[in-house]
């Protein structure tokens, strides 16, 4: 007798499916075993272990054909979707239904796409009671999950022609200038406060960390983490996402606390679920590949600012880094760099990189204010293939050399060196020193007289005392950056 029959008659058959389970998951499971679980002939066996009155068999059961989905021949797959789908609608017990959406989620389920789109309607239009909401939400995710892959939105970008009231969040340091960017901005103790439509402009900026869009509530609304998603459900949030992407509901969020430590946050997944369950799935709640990510500050009063985002369009600025490395500098730091010593740059000049990494200083340089002729040098001949990719990406050309800075040689001379110095901090002073002053030697070689170092470095002390005993160069400014880092704006005298 074959080891599904002896199951039919198995009194601790619960037990037995959960051995099998774990076996096949280990590898263990005789191939005998294997071979007879997966036969088409088997069917009928299925057929009375379904019908076995304990739901937690059935439960079992189901997540066991999921698990042998792969082991199933593609021919006969449809035979056990069909059975998992005929007891899936016939079955009465809630917690059950979810394990045959999971097993479902194994097999192609083409034909019976309809019939688990419904089901899923049903669940988003049904008010839940306390007893039912665990199963329901287990249930509505794995269908979700299974229907994702059948309906790809096409979701781009609408550019409405109306204002919206936006806060760009961005460093102390550069909120005066991204404000000049904006007509009638105003800056705030996190960013600058703008009502635009000049989507290009804002979504093109590079200095800005997000675009935050201000979720505008009913008059005399006050928003808690009891009432959030109602509150949510009855805002603009809809309307506006209506107007500011291609594709319409439902719309897949992600949800994310500021300002508050780990330990503090509240359970987002319960706050997703009322977002979902109010919004009748208007609102989907994912994990990746969301449209939208709603951000909640918690204020003093323990009421809650509500905004959202739209990742995808913050992303377009910086699309031409296509290669990274692990020191590779941040786009958004060079742009803020180059943003702080913008009364610096010459249009036109020939510029030069000496630790360029994978080219992002220099791009943003570029894209700053034009330069005639860019050079980009690095020992790390990684780095050096990526910035050519990363330069092309961004439409520029620049010359990208796999040499050592000290050994570098050219025919004319440079009006700019731009350059984060690599991190020397576990060098001795006396090997630090060196470095530094073999930099300025061979940068005194290959610059003009009148020539602009802006320099990025967290070893102040040390350039300070180079500058005080040089008679080639004159330390202009020093403008505050990073924790450890500063701009040092430098001249050849």
């Amino acid at each position: 007798m074959s080891r599904l029959k002896e199951l039919c008659k198995d009194k601790n058959v619960r037990q037995s499916l959960s051995k099998i389970r774990e076996e096949l998951s280990a590898g263990t499971l005789e191939k005998e075993v294997l071979a007879d679980f997966t036969d088409v002939d088997a069917i009928s066996d299925y057929e009375t272990l379904f019908q076995n009155e304990d739901p937690k068999v059935r439960k079992n059961l189901a997540l066991l054909l999921g698990d042998l989905a792969t082991y199933i021949e593609e021919k006969d797959g449809y035979t056990f979707v069909d059975l998992l789908m005929k007891y899936y609608q016939s079955e009465e017990t809630l917690f059950v239904k979810e394990s045959y959406v999971k097993g479902l989620s194994s097999y192609d389920v083409t034909d019976y796409i309809e019939v688990l789109r419904d089901r899923l309607a049903v669940l988003q239009s049904k008010d839940l009671d306390e007893s039912e909401k665990k199963h329901v939400r287990g249930e509505r995710k794995q269908l979700e999950k299974i229907l994702s892959g059948f309906e790809v939105v096409e979701r781009s970008f609408a550019f409405p022609e109306q204002e919206f009231e936006l806060l760009l969040t961005a460093d102390e340091l550069v909120r005066e200038d991204l404000s000049g960017d904006f007509h009638g901005s105003r800056i705030s103790s996190s960013g600058v406060r703008i009502r635009s439509k000049e989507w290009k402009k804002i979504y093109g900026n590079p200095l800005y960390k997000e675009v935050l869009y201000l979720l505008p509530m009913k008059r005399g609304t006050v928003m808690t983490k009891e009432n959030v998603g109602a509150v949510i459900a009855e805002s603009k949030m809809k309307v506006m996402l209506d107007q500011l992407l291609v594709g319409g509901a439902p719309y897949r969020f992600r949800i994310q606390w500021k300002g508050l430590p780990e330990e503090h946050k509240p359970a987002s997944k319960e706050i997703g679920f009322a977002i979902e369950e109010a919004s009748k799935g208007v609102f989907q709640n994912v994990p990746s590949d969301y449209d939208v990510e709603l951000q909640f500050q918690i204020r003093k009063d323990g009421t809650l600012a509500p905004f959202f985002r739209l990742p995808m369009m913050e992303m377009q600025r910086f699309a031409y880094r296509k290669e990274a490395l692990s020191t590779s500098t941040a786009p958004l730091t060079a742009a803020s760099m180059v943003a702080l010593s913008k009364k610096y740059l010459k249009k036109d000049a020939q510029i030069i990189d000496p630790f360029c990494g994978v080219g992002t200083l220099l791009i943003e340089r570029h894209r700053a204010l034009h330069a005639r002729e860019i050079y980009g040098l690095d020992t790390f001949g990684d780095a050096i293939r990526a910035a050519r990719v990363n330069t092309e990406a961004a439409g520029m050309h620049a010359n990208y050399i796999n040499r050592d800075y000290f050994d570098f040689k050219h025919d004319y001379l440079f009006d700019e060196v731009i350059t984060e110095f690599p991190d020397l901090y576990s060098k001795e002073p006396k090997e630090r020193e060196d470095f530094y002053q073999a930099f300025f030697r061979k940068t005194k070689e290959i610059t003009t007289d009148s020539a602009v170092l802006i320099l990025l470095s967290n070893e102040e002390k040390l350039l300070k005392k180079l500058m005080r005993l040089s008679s080639d160069y004159t330390l202009e400014q020093t403008i505050a950056f990073r924790k450890r880092s500063k701009i040092f704006i430098i001249r050849r005298k």
